[in-house]
């Protein structure tokens, strides 16, 4: 194991029961968990230890820091998105004993134009999508009115909400139609997850298929588990296999899915181990201060090592036009001594950054890398005018 850890990371990395633990942002969570996953599969060579994530840029992120160490993906490990670790060891082992079929898994209803029905009183030509509802367990369907995205309008959902019931009830057909047929959305992959983790014969099963292969599953970004994620975790811990949870419970206002911060918090106190990483290794002490403003819990994070002297403050600038802000970011920039080499603007869109940035002659969208790559240019550029572009 590296000697380049924080107390902390090698709290995380060597720890030898079920872990919760908390990180702030820059805490280096993700350099812990890759430490952990390869010492732990160098212990275990004979079980299979799991790492999952929520995205495939985080695993992407994992699988190119162990890039050295290509064994630890072989089986019996995983290393993958918890959705595709309900998928492979839950819902596809278990589906064919109740469907009789193998599933084929799609990520959304509306990747299939045959997801949705139209109603009498509708018409032809405005269908009902099944994307529109929420399924239970057993199928039942529940309109989720106040999600339809647009250009559905008011007096659409309007006449929804006063056929709701028998709409519902046509959704639940459809439903389980496609199920009965072998098609398994992502999110109704996560309610078989709950069923068959319920159902009478089921963990029997999947303590053969799962409880028996893995000694230990890593989360990463626990603070985006659901339900399914939380039973499944629930049922690992009960038969032996250690549980180490990471992540940042303030994060969770980004809601992933389904997620259930209170009941991930729940999860995490009944856990033997408990952890709070709270050296953010990228953030100056008036970012970290800012961060901890923020907080809705106790965790008061810090700025360790040379970054303490750092003065420069956080400013909260307003604007009108997106153009004007590059030469206010490079003015304070000059004032605190900051090149323009050094400066980064963030967004929450790509258009927005590139426009803030200054817009290039060409359309963005034929040629999106040439674009950035011409707005950090510009930026660079102590000549960046906005008004002459």
């Amino acid at each position: 194991m590296t000697t380049l850890l924080s107390e902390a990371q090698k709290t995380l990395a060597t720890a030898s029961s079920s872990t919760f633990a908390m990180a702030c942002p820059g805490a280096g969570k993700t350099r812990a968990i890759v430490e952990r996953f390869l010492w732990r599969t160098q212990q275990e060579p004979r079980k299979g230890v799991a790492l999952v994530s929520f995205t495939s840029t985080a695993i992407d992120e994992i699988r190119m820091r162990c890039v050295d160490r290509v064994e630890a993906f072989r089986a019996p490990n995983f290393l993958g998105t918890f959705e595709g670790f309900l998928h492979r060891f839950i819902v596809t082992p278990l589906f064919p004993h109740v469907y009789k079929i193998h599933p084929r898994y799609i990520q959304s209803w509306d990747e299939l134009k045959s997801a949705k029905f139209t109603h009498r009183y509708t018409g032809p030509q405005s269908p009902i999508r099944l994307s529109w509802f929420d399924y239970s367990a057993d199928g039942a369907a529940t309109l989720r009115i106040d999600e339809i995205p647009p250009p559905v309008s008011d007096e659409f959902k309007e006449l929804l909400t006063l056929h709701r019931s028998e709409i519902e009830k046509r959704a639940s057909e459809s439903y389980l139609r496609f199920l009965r047929a072998g098609t398994v959305t992502c999110e109704a992959a996560r309610v078989l997850t709950s069923r068959f983790l319920t159902r009478a014969n089921g963990p029997d099963t999947l303590k053969r298929l799962v409880g028996i292969r893995f000694t230990e599953i890593i989360v990463d970004e626990a603070q985006d588990c659901g339900q399914p994620e939380l039973m499944t975790l629930d049922f690992l811990r009960r038969r032996g296999v250690i549980v180490v949870m990471v992540g940042d419970l303030d994060q969770s206002i980004f809601e992933f899915r389904r997620a259930l911060p209170d009941q991930v918090t729940a999860f995490g106190a009944r856990l033997p181990s408990k952890l709070e990483m709270t050296e953010n290794f990228r953030s100056s002490p008036a970012v970290c201060s800012f961060n901890n403003a923020l907080r809705s819990g106790p965790m008061t994070e810090r700025a360790p090592g040379h970054r303490v002297n750092i003065t420069t403050p956080v400013y909260l600038i307003g604007y009108v036009q997106p153009t004007t802000i590059a030469p206010r970011v490079l003015a304070l920039g000059e004032r605190h001594g900051i090149s323009a080499s050094d400066l980064v603007i963030l967004s929450h869109r790509e258009k927005d950054g590139l426009k803030a940035v200054g817009k290039t002659a060409f359309s963005l969208s034929s040629n999106r890398v040439l674009a950035i790559a011409d707005a950090g240019r510009q930026l660079r550029s102590h000549a960046f005018d906005t008004k002459s572009r």
